[in-house]
């Protein structure tokens, strides 16, 4: 009988080793005995219904269940390699947008992945070959039983362990999937996602009281106007432009390569209005449809999927609802499909009074991925240069991964090295140049004067650099993971001075900071970024669970414990006691609490009734 079960021991054996291939390639750093344990066993608990079929059925079974979890595992890994997260039940609502995602995904393949398929000649053979006898269905029942009984016992103790030590918290609120991961595995991660997943769709639980009393709590302290390093309503009136720049990091910004400037213009700007040195993107899975709700709407992206696809029919304090009252003319424009991350509707429920999408402009240069940024500047402002005073957002394309511009706009000179490394370089000075053609159009327009423009990077690059790349730029940073969770965040007010503030801020505090230039103040609404110019500690809240504040920096560790984290002074980069985070990590909580409670009872609709 064991003979006959040979092709099934292998399976449970390599689809282990490439399980555990996947942690390893991926450089997801949490791996136990316990770990190995619940893989094995949920592969058991997975499988166990092979044992019980007949032999051609389990045959072909067993390959399709095979050929099933190395597609898995080559889908998460590609994905985690630029998300840094893992395939969810929330993201597979958003499949449609694959084919725009080719090139991205092409250049992330490697030739390792071949291992995810190891198995398949043999498990394709296996369905060839003949069974030395066949077994009675009394004798499957019972190696069927046995062999769940055993992945239960292999899987549950490690988890109830877990749970006695750190409780259900991880389970309940979800902070990190990789938190999860490092718990249940991979393929008890994905089990666990379509159960919260059906669970969110279908079996919707009601907010409880005393979960309501934590919101109202949230927002029952007051706006804070004192020492404000820019005076209220200095820009009352006044035009706003706010633009989102692609995979804009700030490590880059005064830095040179070869003699060369990397962000000339950029440079030249920060010289002139208001810089912050420190600003952090805080998305998850949603990315840059994150970094425009985090910017518009002043709440946390939510943990698996986006709130563009999710919640866009929610009511929310947005940044164009609170100025369209105020009367001005909202405008949205990116040139790309109206339909990617379902922006039309969104859009649409914001509200911004005119969307201008890929069929509004005129597509005479193409940079990366569609119209260029410079034409994206230059055709948007004539859209919207009439209706005064106007909000318009625009959303940047040109550096997006895998950041493959036309070697015509490539105008850096740069000595060979790591392909994606220099073309990030290229395409990020080329948005540079845009930049001040962006400038340059609101000046002869007469727009300069009268406008508050706000640049700021939606989420970091996903690419992992090389010790050569950073040597090149001269950066010598020792704490990386700190430095590519920065992108820049720059201030043209009219008439204000020159300003480099230094405080830690977030793409979450955008819609205050600028309800407070333009003297309406965010008393009232429903936002939980701050004022960046009232001077005051704070911890900017990142949607792992990590925070960082002007004397410290935690990093969240995949446990989703505490006290598994690691704590860092921030100016000397020196690891120091957790336990000086501890105000970090506790606020981290709580606000992704209270966010996650607003987006997912829609409750700003229901407090404001």
């Amino acid at each position: 009988m064991l003979f006959n079960y040979l092709f099934y021991i292998f399976f449970i054996v390599i689809t282990g080793l490439k399980l555990l291939y996947f942690g390893y390639d991926l450089e997801i750093k949490y791996t136990s005995l316990p770990f190995l344990s619940v893989t094995i066993g949920s592969i058991l608990i997975f499988s166990f219904w092979l044992v019980f079929l007949r032999t051609k059925a389990w045959k072909l079974c067993m390959l399709i269940l095979s050929f099933t979890i190395s597609m898995l595992l080559l889908s998460d890994a590609l994905y985690f390699r630029y998300f840094h997260d893992f395939i969810t039940f929330s993201v597979l609502r958003q499949a449609f947008q694959v084919d725009s995602l080719t090139g991205s995904i092409f250049s992330l393949l490697k030739w390792m992945d071949l291992l995810f398929f190891v198995d398949q000649p043999i498990m394709l053979l296996n369905v060839f070959m003949r069974m030395p006898k066949k077994i009675a269905v009394e004798k499957r029942i019972i190696a069927a039983s046995l062999t769940l009984l055993l992945g239960i016992c292999l899987t549950v103790p490690p988890i109830h362990r877990y749970i006695e030590k750190a409780g259900t918290n991880l389970f309940l609120n979800n902070w990190w999937n990789e938190s999860i991961y490092n718990v249940v595995g991979l393929l008890g991660f994905h089990s666990y996602d379509l159960y919260k997943g059906v669970k969110n769709s279908w079996l919707h639980k009601q907010i409880t009281d005393q979960e309501l009393e934590e919101v109202k709590a949230w927002f029952a302290k007051g706006e804070n106007r004192k020492e404000a390093l820019v005076p209220f309503g200095v820009a009352k009136g006044k035009n706003l432009m706010v633009v989102q720049l692609e995979a804009f990091e700030s490590f880059f910004i005064n830095k040179q390569i070869n003699g060369q400037a990397i962000t000339p213009n950029l440079n030249s700007l920060i010289k002139e209005g208001i810089y912050v040195e420190n600003f952090y993107w805080q998305t998850a899975q949603g990315r840059t449809s994150d970094a425009e709700f985090l910017a518009n709407a002043s709440l946390f992206p939510i943990a698996n999927g986006s709130v563009y696809q999710l919640y866009y029919q929610n009511a929310f304090d947005s940044l164009p609802k609170i100025l369209k009252a105020k009367g001005y003319h909202t405008f949205a424009l990116h040139a790309y499909e109206k339909s990617f991350w379902n922006r039309n509707l969104m859009y649409h429920h914001y509200p911004f009074d005119r969307f201008y999408s890929m069929e509004d402009f005129n597509e005479n240069e193409t940079v990366g991925w569609a119209l260029s940024d410079k034409e994206l500047f230059l055709q948007g402002i004539d859209k919207i240069k009439g209706t005064q005073p106007f909000y318009s957002f625009i959303v940047g394309l040109s550096s997006h991964h895998p950041y493959t511009i036309q070697n015509s706009y490539k105008t850096l000179k740069l000595e060979a090295g790591i392909e994606i490394e220099n073309n990030y370089l290229q395409a990020i000075h080329y948005v540079d140049t845009a930049i001040g053609e962006l400038i340059n159009k609101l000046k002869v327009e007469k727009l300069w004067d009268n406008t508050v423009l706000v640049l700021y990077g939606d989420h970091d690059a996903g690419i992992k650099f090389s010790d050569e790349f950073y040597e090149r730029l001269g950066i010598e940073s020792l704490l990386k993971s700190e430095l590519h969770k920065k992108v820049p965040l720059y201030i043209h007010v009219p008439n204000i001075n020159p300003l480099v503030i230094e405080g830690v801020a977030g793409q979450i505090d955008i819609t205050p900071t600028i309800l407070h230039l333009l003297g309406m103040g965010d008393n009232g609404y429903y936002v939980m970024g701050d004022n960046i110019f009232t001077m005051k500690d704070k911890w900017v809240v990142l949607r792992n669970g990590s925070a960082i504040s002007n004397d410290y920096y935690y990093e969240a560790a995949g446990t989703g414990v505490f006290a598994d984290g690691v704590c860092y002074r921030r100016k000397t980069k020196e690891l120091t006691k957790v336990t000086d985070c501890q105000e970090g990590f506790k606020e981290s909580m709580q606000a992704l609490q209270v966010s996650d409670l607003i987006i997912e009872h829609n409750l700003i609709e229901k407090m404001t009734k």
